[in-house]
């Protein structure tokens, strides 16, 4: 089984303070890792929105954070506009999302994260993977899939 890669993000946390995130900070419970093109569009903002609606439900099964490639200050106002109570980690690089393949290319040859999930396991391995992902009903298709 495929393990979630090491990493070391800059991020805020689910009250919007900066905070350095490893994937050490999400051992022992499952996390689910939901990639998104960019703070603030309105795809981004609705599926932000529906995970954020069911967070009790996802929280009494797993961590859930939201990554991009977008910038701490750009992932603040984004928390504050839609009062987000999740983790947001900025992949500014792009070295999570080219590890889980979570990347398309552009017109204009240059990458652009692919809106896509994980589940990952207590251990650290991926269980289940969405890429391509529709906004509507993934909310719900995600929490039914950490019940299993």
């Amino acid at each position: 089984m495929k393990k979630l890669p090491n990493f070391t993000m800059q991020g805020i946390d689910s009250l919007g303070v900066e905070k350095t995130y490893t994937n050490n900070d999400f051992q022992g419970k499952k996390l689910v890792i939901y990639f998104y093109p960019k703070d603030n569009t309105p795809g981004c903002t609705k599926e932000a929105c529906n995970f954020n609606a069911i967070l009790p439900q996802i929280l009494a099964l797993a961590n859930i954070v939201g990554v991009s490639g977008d910038s701490i200050n750009s992932h603040k106002k984004f928390r504050e506009d839609h009062s987000l109570s999740f983790p947001l980690l900025s992949d500014a690089g792009l070295e999570l999302a080219t590890a889980l393949s979570a990347l398309k290319d552009t017109d204009d040859g240059s990458k652009k994260v692919l809106r896509s999930t994980f589940i990952i396991n207590e251990s650290g391995e991926i269980i289940k993977e969405w890429y391509g992902v529709k906004v509507d009903g993934h909310d719900m298709e995600v929490l039914e899939e950490l019940k299993k």
